[in-house]
């Protein structure tokens, strides 16, 4: 019986409307993040984040956004900066609750891209070759989207992928971002 129910409801979501109402909108997005390894006895480190969208609304209620985003992370702990690149590939799922407002929730691949570790004291910067070179993580988040395009999105992001394979930390990221989709 639930199976069911779950499957009239997703019918009652997609179904039929799918196609004829299917908009899709591109655009930029760029913002701050604030980033810190969990698990460390490192402080959070800010850095920018900015990318490309693509908002897939089927209905007035559910869209898909996926992104491709160069994400500057890291943590820092006196001199001692620790900066991880990543190039990120979030997938999230949108329920829009009440105009523009909406909620978001999905999965996000990360590549490494250029790791560094430098020591501002000793004036040595070391590149370490033990960092994990993939990262997946689970993002929430809510934003807002105004009738012409405007957006500003709010997600935070836990790592579910250990930095090195000795390390239990793991990235954690709060990201607010403003976007223009067209």
């Amino acid at each position: 019986m639930k199976r069911i129910i779950v499957l009239c409801t997703l019918i009652g979501l997609f179904g039929g409307t799918v196609s004829a109402r299917t908009e899709i909108s591109f655009g930029p997005k760029f913002g701050l993040n604030v980033t810190n390894c969990t698990r460390s006895h490192m402080n959070a480190r800010t850095g920018v984040q900015l990318g490309a969208l693509s908002n897939i609304r089927f209905n007035d209620y559910i869209a898909l956004q996926p992104e491709i985003l160069l994400s500057m992370q890291g943590c820092r702990k006196n001199d001692v900066v620790c900066k991880y690149n990543y190039f990120h590939i979030p997938v999230m799922a949108k329920a829009y609750l009440y105009k523009g407002l909406n909620l978001g929730f999905g999965p996000q691949f990360g590549l490494l891209a250029d790791p560094r570790i430098r020591d501002k004291k000793a004036k040595t910067t070391r590149h370490p070759d033990n960092m994990n070179p993939f990262d997946f993580s689970l993002g929430f988040g809510v934003g807002y989207e105004t009738g012409i395009g405007f957006l500003v999105d709010t997600r935070y992001n836990i790592s579910t992928t250990k930095l090195t394979g000795s390390s239990r930390s793991r990235n954690s990221v709060l990201a607010l971002t403003i976007g223009w989709k067209f």
